[in-house]
């Protein structure tokens, strides 16, 4: 809530993120997700300008998705972890379903393809200043699933898994960039089509 409220704070990122606590339920896991996309919002309208609290609002927005990775499913531990080529995130939080996120493709107003470009901001925030690059791989593979999953839209789904391979060629992991380009070259994992439904993990 605090996060919520006070998504100007970004200087002091580091205290009110350590008030964060790890979300509940989906609607708490909601909130802060809207959240993100306000710190972007902030950053990028009242401070075009100010690269210093473009660093903090990427550093305040991964330290927030974190928190939500890391109160549910079995996500990675380690934010390398997170590469396309060892993980493919199927779900935010435990009981949000790509029907749920964003449906239909909008949180509170808030559509699919605004959420990518915020995601996007961050990752280009923190690969320009070259500043904990590794933070940045998480947010892809969030990105990869919001265009792949929510949005279906191949366009987005592309475009995620190339900010991906960016990330990782930043980290040193070239294999894994390798991968990433690959999978796009070879057309793997496509978005289904719009009319489909969420049925493969249920019907296993």
């Amino acid at each position: 809530d605090t996060t919520f409220q006070h998504p100007h704070a970004i200087s002091d990122w580091q205290i009110v993120a350590a008030s964060v606590a790890p979300p509940k339920d989906a609607k708490q896991a909601e909130r802060l997700l809207l959240t993100v996309a306000i710190l972007a919002k902030h950053a990028r309208l009242t401070l075009p300008g100010n690269t210093t609290s473009h660093l903090h609002a990427a550093l305040f927005a991964s330290a927030i998705l974190e928190a939500i990775f890391a109160s549910t499913v079995p996500h990675p531990r380690r934010r390398l972890g997170f590469s396309l080529d060892a993980y493919r995130m199927r779900e935010v939080f435990l009981g949000m379903r790509e029907s749920a996120l964003l449906s239909p493709n909008c949180l509170h107003g808030l559509d699919g393809p605004s959420f990518f470009d915020a995601l996007a901001f961050f990752h280009n925030t923190l690969l320009a200043l070259e500043y904990q690059e590794a933070r940045s791989v998480p947010l892809c593979a969030l990105c990869n699933y919001i265009a792949t999953d929510v949005c279906r839209n191949r366009t987005l789904a592309i475009r995620g898994r190339l900010m991906m391979a960016d990330s990782l060629i930043a980290c040193r992991s070239f294999t894994s960039a390798w991968l990433v380009l690959y999978a796009v070259q070879q057309g793997h994992d496509a978005p289904r089509p719009l009319l489909t439904t969420e049925a493969s993990d249920v019907l296993l």
